[in-house]
């Protein structure tokens, strides 16, 4: 299945939650990171990253693995804004 500018949904979903208490500690950096090179060994040459706006951590997390902000949209269940981004491996 297209997803877009040549993009393939692998129905593939990755959520990191963390205790407030652990916050900081760069856990969410080094998850992406490993995340990044498994996907880099089975293949993948481009990945589509989301998350709300208003989640200023996971923006930053993406953004410092590369992350280049792709577009935007308005989720319909929430009403809060989603941002996309595209990390090429």
């Amino acid at each position: 299945m297209n997803w877009g500018l040549g993009y393939q949904k692998v129905g593939f979903h990755a959520a990191v939650t963390g205790l407030l208490t652990r916050r900081r500690e760069s856990n969410g950096n080094q998850i992406l990171k490993m995340g990044l090179l498994e996907a880099g060994k089975i293949g993948l040459n481009n990945l589509l990253i989301t998350c709300d706006e208003a989640n200023i951590g996971s923006v930053r997390i993406i953004e410092k693995n590369k992350g280049k902000l792709r577009s935007s949209f308005i989720d319909e269940d929430t009403g809060e804004r989603v941002l996309q981004y595209i990390i090429e491996l």
